[in-house]
């Protein structure tokens, strides 16, 4: 990639529901975003919200997508990587993969869907 368009939260999403729900507050506190499926927009958007479609893949390729993404888009203030709220998908490996890609030393792991049920309490 020549050129990495600049955003305030780069979102590298598992699947397009987790990118489009991960973009949805922040659209509705009034910034832009991009939701796009494997590809970085050309533009300048304020959240750009990636369908990696990872959690399908192979641990292999979630890996190697998830750590070229967090790679590209690393100069981004915040960055988020989602997993499925259940678990499913390659979790520890997408997770290694971002902080690799990315150069962070420091993650916060809190799956959960509170609409649906589903919280984290005290690490459970």
């Amino acid at each position: 990639m020549s050129q990495v368009p600049h955003f305030k939260v780069a979102i590298l999403a598992d699947d397009l529901t987790s990118a489009a729900d991960g973009a949805g507050p922040f659209v509705s506190h009034g910034l832009t975003a991009h939701i796009g499926r494997q590809h970085l927009p050309s533009g300048e958007v304020d959240v750009c919200a990636i369908d990696l479609a990872s959690r399908s893949a192979s641990a292999t390729d979630a890996s190697v997508r998830v750590e070229n993404y967090a790679r590209d888009t690393r100069s981004t203030p915040v960055m988020l990587k989602t997993v499925d709220s259940t678990l499913r998908g390659h979790v520890h490996e997408e997770i290694a993969a971002a902080l690799r890609g990315s150069q962070r030393r420091r993650v916060v792991f809190a799956p959960a869907f509170p609409t649906a049920g589903r919280t984290t309490v005290d690490g459970i």
